[in-house]
């Protein structure tokens, strides 16, 4: 079972004890292996490294390692850091990344000694505010500071106290803005600020100096920041995938740029600044619109790499000739035709990549880049195998997806694979890709590249292997999935270097005697095959971490499974498992659980022992939610989708690290509220139920972290207005339900990127809906409604019509309302001037509602506009008051002390000693009797 702690049992540390026996006296006491601790003896520091060990909990025993300066405790689940991380004064790095800290450890500023602290891949880290803790200024020797992926959404100013950092990581968060006092850090060398919400810089960035390299690809930049011509000192530069039009005349300030990096910024010519920036060395510009290269590129003669993907080049760039040191092209998805004759005058030329283009054949001149390591010409457009190939000593070619026609000569063999004999001459070659040819058989030639180490095959019509495939001895990876080979012959089991071997989609129905020579294979797929059992000999492969059977006949799994203890991954879904008679205790390290597509109806006892994290039960026989499951404490993932479940157990509260959640087409009758404690979960699946479940429960809103809410199918009749609260929510899609309105509350989820509505019975947009179609929906589908407001036709045109459509609805009616209130007011001019002169007969409330039809909206709108007119606000309660309505002879006295008392159970006294007061005046002008309330 797995432990939650690792036993050190580690005494006091002892003066006249080296480090290095205090080290090699917990090994015989503890699960703890040498490769777990390491001594370095050059910096003779003591480091102990506990990664990837399932720990909820660092170790309590560590902390009594005094000496300890390193500490790494990476991809673990680890929810907290104790107060008695303090005690390891001497600690000098600390790295808890990848775990599940549920806010920011803070007993770690009071480590004063430390110089690095690693907190990356940490969802939780920062707590509701966003922000990181005001202790942070007692790390004043932090030298490195990573936060990557921890949903920051501020900077702590407090972080711009730390003079000493040479390295920031805050990529892959919510930053929208960065504190002023960042310049501050005058000694940072290196900063990450890639996948952010940045728009700008603050203009102090200028005196970060020492800056080396700065990464801010993917943000909202709509202009450069000229505060980075400053950093005279910059080395690397990334902007891409930013707004940017265009680069500032002053960047050629950088003179020490060396790698320049303007990927998809929509850029349709080549930035003549660039040209003036002679020290760069690495240029990327893929996913633009270029067409061209200027004239003037020639001059940057220390270039050595040149990435031009994803643009429009229609001819190869000349211009490249003159880049005397380019030693790496890449021109993938271009529209390019042809290759130049003279293309041998880029002769350091080691690197070239043109996939997905037009060319049909390499030039005569080709032969001559005998630089050239790597090639790759997938998805072209040959006809023939290009012979130029052969005299050049490449380590790496794809050739894969091209219309290779048949040879002609004289070896039926080589004929039929359609590959010259000559490839063998390619004996250079370390990684070869043949997929998607029409290959019949495999190329001898290609069992006589003995240096090969990886080989594809992928999607052809082979049938067999040769037997001379053995020859090749260093081989590590071969992939001949998606074929039609029927059995492996026993010549595979002698490529005893082999780690990976992928064989799926082909007509395989056993496997040779000898696999278990294969004793360094680490992965072995054979999903979608014709395999009847598992060979007993798979089990003696020690070094598998990944077994993939999918799609096969298998009707039991061998107990010897077992002994597979480095197994990360077990792939068995797609066969005909009735029981799972498999003793897991022994696989605590897998991870990944695949028994979909069976018919199980239980689970072992044991797989609470193991440490699965992604679980898969979908298309099998459970009518019960199996207990056990409630035991696997490290799960992030569980789909149990087409079965016959119809409730969740309570227990399942205790999967804290939940994300994801499938559990579509069951039986259930309602949501289960349990599936609300899930405070963890990202995603959850829940559609196309056999039975109708009415509402979301308003418990719902416990899921903060929700990201994606699919209810598809099944009878969902209303959302609750708690929803507002799912402000992480990304996708909501609940197509085919009985849903008839929509809570306004739904527009609060500015986030929602993707609404789909369509088959409900929804008649109402909310009014706000185009300001909630303002934010990120990008997708938004209501088809299949009876929709009024807006009409039908309007919604299903898009987002646009309908903003426009709510848009123009609301300035008509802001318009009539206007012309309401005018005329409202001149009748309540009239009506005051005829109480004056006592001459109203009819009772006003029923006088204005015959004539406006009048509503009590419309009397609150009223309300609001004319807080400081007290006579007004009188008139208006009195329309308010239909419902107490007097005969049509009533006495004014009599109808004023009805009023009053109405509004004084309005809890409204100040009007009703207004209209009193307005009453008694009137009296004393006509000369009327008063009369007392």
């Amino acid at each position: 079972m797995a432990t939650n702690t690792v036993p050190l049992n580690v005494g006091p540390s002892s003066a006249a004890t080296s480090k290095l026996d205090q080290l090699l006296s917990l090994l015989p006491k503890s699960d703890v292996t040498l490769s777990s601790l390491t001594f370095k003896s050059r910096e003779k520091s003591l480091c102990l490294h506990l990664q990837n060990r399932g720990l909820h909990a660092i170790p309590q025993e560590v902390y009594r390692l005094r000496d300890l300066e390193e500490l790494s405790v990476d991809n673990n689940t680890i929810v907290s850091v104790p107060q008695d991380i303090r005690l390891l004064k001497n600690l000098k790095v600390l790295s808890i990344a990848q775990n599940k800290l549920l806010g920011f450890p803070v007993h770690v500023c009071y480590l004063k000694g430390l110089k690095k602290l690693r907190l990356s891949d940490n969802p939780k880290l920062c707590d509701a505010t966003s922000k990181l803790p005001s202790k942070f200024t007692k790390l004043k020797n932090l030298e490195e500071l990573q936060l990557e992926r921890v949903e920051l959404h501020d900077l702590a100013i407090e972080i711009c106290t730390l003079s000493n950092l040479l390295r920031l990581n805050l990529s892959h968060n919510k930053l929208e803005t960065l504190p002023s006092e960042i310049g501050d850090l005058t000694n940072l060398r290196e900063f990450y600020l890639n996948h952010n919400k940045l728009i700008s810089l603050p203009d102090s960035c200028r005196r970060l100096k020492s800056l080396r390299r700065l990464f801010l690809q993917e943000n909202r930049l709509d202009k450069f920041p000229f505060c980075i011509c400053s950093m005279e000192r910059l080395q690397v530069l990334d902007v891409s995938d930013n707004a940017l039009s265009q680069l500032p005349a002053e960047i050629v300030q950088l003179r020490k740029l060396h790698v320049l990096k303007l990927n998809g910024l929509g850029l349709a010519t080549f930035p003549l600044q660039i040209t003036s920036m002679v020290n760069l060395e690495v240029i990327e510009m893929s996913d633009n619109c270029l067409h061209n290269l200027p004239d003037d590129v020639v001059v940057l003669k220390k270039l050595t790499t040149l990435m031009l993907n994803k643009n429009r080049f229609k001819t190869f760039p000349e211009q490249t000739y003159g880049l005397t040191s380019l030693t790496t092209l890449e021109m993938n998805e271009n529209r390019l035709k042809c290759i130049p004759e003279d293309i041998n005058r880029i002769d350091q030329l080691q690197k070239l990549r043109l996939d997905k283009n037009r060319i049909a054949a390499l030039p005569q001149a080709f032969t001559e880049l005998q630089n050239l390591e790597v090639i790759t010409l997938k998805c072209n457009e040959f006809k023939s195998f290009p012979m130029e190939l052969i005299e050049l000593e490449v380590d790496t070619l794809d050739i894969s997806d091209n219309d290779i026609q048949e040879v002609s000569i004289e070896d039926v063999a080589i004929k039929k694979s359609k590959l010259p004999q000559e490839v063998r001459y390619l004996t250079s070659l370390k990684a070869l890709e043949l997929n998607n040819l029409k290959l019949t058989h495999a190329p001898i030639s290609v069992c006589m590249l003995t240096n090969l180490i990886h080989l594809s095959l992928v999607g052809n019509s082979l049938t067999d292997l040769p037997k001379d495939i053995s020859q090749l001895r260093v081989l590590k990876e071969l992939i001949i999935s998606e074929n039609g080979i029927e059995e492996l012959p026993p010549e595979v089991c002698s490529l005893s270097n082999l780690e990976l071997l992928e064989a799926e989609d082909n007509h395989i129905n056993f496997l040779p005697a000898d696999i278990d020579q294969l004793s360094r294979m680490k992965c072995l797929v054979l999903n979608k095959n014709d395999l009847d059992y598992l060979p007993i000999q798979v089990c003696a492969l020690l070094c598998l971490e990944v077994l993939s059977i999918c799609g096969n006949h298998l009707t039991l799994v061998p107990d010897e499974v077992g002994d597979l203890a480095s197994l990360r991954e077990l792939w068995l879904c797609k066969n005909t498992l009735v029981d799972l008679n498999l003793n897991l205790c022994s696989l605590i390290f897998v991870e990944i659980l695949d028994l979909a597509g069976n018919n199980l109806q239980k689970l072992p006892q044991d797989i609470g022992n193991v440490r699965v994290r992604e679980l898969y039960l979908s298309r099998n026989q459970f009518e019960i939610f199996p207990s056990q499951v409630c035991e696997c404490l490290n799960l992030e993932i569980l789909s149990m989708d087409e079965n016959k479940l119809r409730d969740v157990p309570e227990d399942i509260a205790d999967l804290k690290h939940l994300r994801v959640l499938a559990l579509t087409q069951n039986d259930f009758e309602h949501f289960p509220i349990e599936i609300c404690k899930l405070k963890s979960l990202e995603e959850l699946y829940f559609g196309g139920q056999r039975r109708r479940i009415g509402g979301i429960p308003d418990d719902i809103r416990a899921l903060t972290n929700l990201k994606k809410l699919f209810v598809e199918h099944s009878g969902v009749t209303s959302l609750p207005v708690t929803v507002r609260n799912l402000g992480s929510l990304r996708e909501l899609k609940l197509p085919g339900n009985d849903i008839r309105s929509l809570p306004n509350e739904l527009c609060v989820l500015s986030g929602l990127k993707i609404l789909q509505l369509q088959d409900n019975r929804i008649s109402r947009l909310p009014e706000n809906f185009d300001d909630f179609c303002h934010g990120r929906l990008k997708d938004l589908s209501l088809q299949s409604n009876p929709l009024e407001f807006p009409p039908l036709s309007v919604c299903v045109s898009g987002l646009r019509p309908i903003r426009s459509w709510l848009c123009k609805d609301r300035k008509m009616k802001a318009k009539q309302r206007k012309l309401e209130e005018a005329r409202f007011l001149r009748l309540l001019r009239q009506f005051a001037d005829g109480i004056r002169r006592n001459q109203i007969t009819v009772p006003f409330p029923m006088l204005l509602a015959c004539e406006l039809g009048l509503t009590d909206t419309m009397f609150t709108g009223i309300e609001k506009r004319h807080p400081k007119k007290a006579k007004e606000q009188i008139y208006q309660v009195m329309l308010k008051w239909k419902t107490l309505s007097c005969t049509p002879f009533c006495k004014n006295a009599e109808r004023v002390q009805r009023l009053s008392r109405h509004l004084l159970n309005m809890r409204k006294p100040e009007l009703a000693q207004a209209l009193r007061d307005v009453f008694t005046e009137i009296q004393e002008k006509e000369g009327l009797e008063s009369k007392s309330d």
